[in-house]
């Protein structure tokens, strides 16, 4: 039993460098900056150009931005966001205009500097400092 426990002991610390080894050294610093620019950028544009289709009561193609959680669950089309390699992230195509349907729908494309800011938000790892709509029966979330 003694052996037991110490082999599981001895795996749990190796899950736990295993996950530590993923994060940057700079991974905090990515995540303020990021948390930053979703407050002064970021946030607006949801709210202002998505969240009405993708969140609010409604959930077209099943992509819910309500939340970081939802975000990163994807949609009918499968991940809208690419941590790894942000510039192949198909929310970024659609807000290009370089796939359909492009988004916002029927709408010009959003400014180039709010689509770099989007880029960048989705490097740093998209952060949310909190859900965009707190949904009835939702437990409050900590970012």
């Amino acid at each position: 039993m003694r052996f037991f426990s110490i082999s599981l002991a001895l795996s749990f610390l190796a899950a736990f460098q295993a996950q530590a080894k993923d994060l940057s050294v700079d991974h905090a610093e990515m995540m303020k900056a990021g948390t930053a620019l979703f407050q002064k950028s970021i946030r607006p544009a949801l709210m202002d150009h998505c969240v009405k289709c993708h969140g609010d009561g409604k959930v077209r193609s099943g992509l819910d931005l309500s939340s970081r959680q939802l975000l990163l669950q994807g949609g009918d089309s499968g991940s809208s966001i690419d941590l790894a390699n942000p510039d192949d992230s198909f929310l970024l195509a659609l807000i290009r205009h370089e796939e359909e349907p492009t988004m916002p729908p029927k709408k010009d494309q959003l400014p180039d500097a709010l689509i770099e800011d989007f880029r960048r938000w989705i490097s740093l790892g998209a952060p949310y400092d909190k859900p965009l709509i707190e949904k009835a029966g939702d437990e409050p979330t900590e970012m």
